[in-house]
């Protein structure tokens, strides 16, 4: 099966080594063997190459921690010590001598991106000096005790409390608003084993108790994450409604929108994402249409996604608890957008 943004193996990396150990070694009957050679997308890595730009990540990062001191955050947040890194490049080792013994083989991978990933940083406080990656390019730059990305914080040119007021927003958050990540979510959901909102949830309407996580995107590359749960889903609206609500001009439009990713090759009567059909079509199919709302509580954790940069929690200005509107949205591909929120005290 494929993996978001790369092969299953590569998947698994960011979930357990045993999890990687399982794809490669299964064995039934009526499942063919897991292509261990797949080269990863874009990237052309294969699970030999992740094996060793892993090993050589975390002998790096367990050299900053006992040269600087300080604990390396992220996923790897708890681990104070070099010992919890020596336990994971050995399971790494073991890892790539599996590979091995089962005739993997290293893809096509340019210098410039090996290095590109080897060099990633785990978001550790760093001295003076050392190189980090910034926008996906290394340069060399003085990085004061924190994890902000930027040398200013965001809160000042815009916060929570601008959204919270209705002020205008900037076009960074015009053109990418608070919303539900669906390859994210899908998931999730998946990993979890339990229902969460999305847009492709084949015919099942938004309902009280379905598990959100919303994404909000900063403009120095970090995010945030919102999780929660559906605490109200409102009444389908008519396409009057729409009309008089403002939330679309002409609503029948939108309901005749091929899928909006390039590669698309199911057609309409297969993919998810084709919002083609009538009125009632897409309710049958989808169980949510244009203009479509439902009410949330969310809370801002700091242990999620990057909510421990600083300019995060800035942004953010001492909220954790909201209550938020979110609205289905045609002609995009993430479909569920934040349309208000409000504090709770």
């Amino acid at each position: 099966m494929e993996c978001p943004g790369g092969t299953a193996i590569v998947g698994a990396f960011d979930m357990s080594l045993d999890a990687i150990k399982l794809l490669i070694t299964y064995e039934h009957a009526n499942c063919p063997p897991i292509d261990i050679n797949k080269p990863c997308p874009g990237l052309n890595a294969t699970a030999l190459d992740f094996t060793r730009i892993n090993i050589v990540k975390f002998t790096r990062f367990r050299d900053e921690v006992a040269i600087t001191g300080k604990a390396a955050t992220n996923c790897y947040k708890t681990w104070t010590t070099v010992e919890p890194f020596n336990v994971q490049i050995e399971k790494l080792k073991e890892l790539e001598e599996l590979l091995l013994s089962k005739g993997a083989v290293e893809g096509d991978v340019e210098k410039s991106q090996y290095e590109r990933c080897v060099n990633e940083p785990d978001r550790m406080p760093r001295k003076d000096g050392l190189k980090v990656l910034v926008n996906h390019h290394l340069i060399q730059e003085k990085v004061e005790e924190s994890h902000a990305k930027l040398p200013f914080d965001v809160s000042c040119l815009f916060g929570i409390e601008d959204l919270i007021r209705g002020k205008r927003s900037p076009d960074w958050y015009r053109e990418n608003p608070a919303h539900i990540r669906d390859a994210s979510t899908r998931m999730l959901q998946a990993f979890e084993g339990r229902p969460h909102l999305h847009c492709c949830n084949n015919g099942v309407p938004p309902k009280i108790g379905l598990k959100v996580k919303v994404y909000l995107f900063l403009p120095n590359d970090t995010y945030a994450c919102l999780a929660g749960q559906v605490t109200e889903a409102l009444p389908v609206p008519t396409e009057k409604e729409l009309k008089r609500t403002k939330r679309t001009e002409n609503p029948t439009l939108l309901y005749k929108r091929p899928c909006p990713v390039p590669f698309c090759q199911h057609g309409f009567d297969e993919c998810l994402f084709s919002r083609s059909g009538s009125y009632s079509e897409l309710l049958e199919k989808f169980g949510a249409l244009h203009g479509q709302e439902v009410k949330c509580r969310l809370k801002f954790t700091r242990n999620l996604a990057d909510g421990r940069d600083e300019s995060v929690v800035a942004f953010f200005a001492g909220y954790t608890k909201f209550d938020a509107t979110l609205r289905f949205t045609d002609g995009v591909e993430n479909k569920w957008m934040m349309s208000n929120i409000a504090p709770v005290e």
